[in-house]
């Protein structure tokens, strides 16, 4: 009887464990696919505008470090599944903002520096010598890194929030839809045991934590958002993905839609 109720609750929590990764892997989907309006709006108006590129070379470096961390963790699914797809569609945004991008040598160099680090890393962990769990844990505190450098533009708009005392701008079901991304991709490196994918995203959880109970201390509508010159609300300071104000529905609304999407860690 003890055997039988061990083996089911065993069961029970493997069927668990994959319901858990198949969330995680199926909400960086939905993360990956945020730029897809943006992109659309520059194939359609055969201009880039005011979408900065940033955001889709910081999620490719992001996606293609973990990518490697997935191989050499040999774990397809969701690991390696899930970043290979996040990879082919960020490289598709990418031809079409290139396609229609006018400072093409701009983007030269910034395609050339982050291929040549890309290419470098994948390098050193198929060539070197040293042992796999070195390489393992060098290429997981890489992709850390890399993934690190699209934290800075969350606490961008918490500052923003507490400086005109409104959250009118925060995209509330994204920031929802983010926070438990961060939970599924959090629980996934607790079941895995792999503190490079549990430590990350607790910190997204911390940071989603913080945006959503912002909702309940300021108002979503405020005289001082209201009065913002409209050059303050559609300026991309910290390189968002966002739209012209003169094509956009919705104003500064979208632009922070699109940025929390791009701000998110993909495993």
């Amino acid at each position: 009887m003890r055997e039988v109720l061990f083996t089911h609750t065993m069961m029970l929590a493997e069927s668990l464990a994959t319901a858990v990764q198949v969330i995680a892997s199926a909400s960086s989907f939905y993360m990956v696919s945020s730029p897809y309006a943006s992109i659309k709006e520059i194939h359609v108006t055969k201009s880039t505008g005011h979408v900065s590129v940033i955001p889709l070379l910081s999620m490719l470096l992001s996606s293609s470090m973990w990518l490697l961390y997935s191989i050499l963790l040999r774990n397809f699914f969701p690991l390696i599944f899930t970043n290979v797809v996040s990879i082919t569609c960020v490289v598709g945004y990418l031809v079409v903002y290139y396609h229609h991008a006018t400072t093409k040598g701009l983007l030269h160099r910034y395609f050339a520096v982050e291929g040549v680090w890309i290419l470098s890393v994948y390098l050193y962990a198929a060539c070197f010598s040293s042992p796999m769990a070195t390489r393992l844990e060098n290429v997981g505190i890489i992709a850390i890194t890399c993934s690190a450098i699209m934290v800075v533009s969350p606490l961008s708009a918490i500052v923003e929030v507490l400086r005109t005392r409104s959250v009118a701008h925060l995209p509330r079901k994204l920031i929802v839809a983010t926070w438990v991304s961060s939970g599924a991709w959090c629980l996934t490196g607790i079941i895995r045991d792999d503190a490079f994918i549990t430590y990350p995203n607790a910190v997204n959880i911390a940071l989603g934590s913080l945006q959503l109970a912002l909702f309940f201390i300021f108002p979503t509508t405020s005289t001082a958002v209201a009065h913002l010159p409209q050059k303050i609300m559609h300026d991309d300071r910290v390189g968002l993905l966002s739209t012209s104000p003169a094509t956009s529905k919705g104003g500064a609304d979208t632009s922070l839609d699109a940025y929390v999407h791009a701000t998110h860690d993909v495993k």
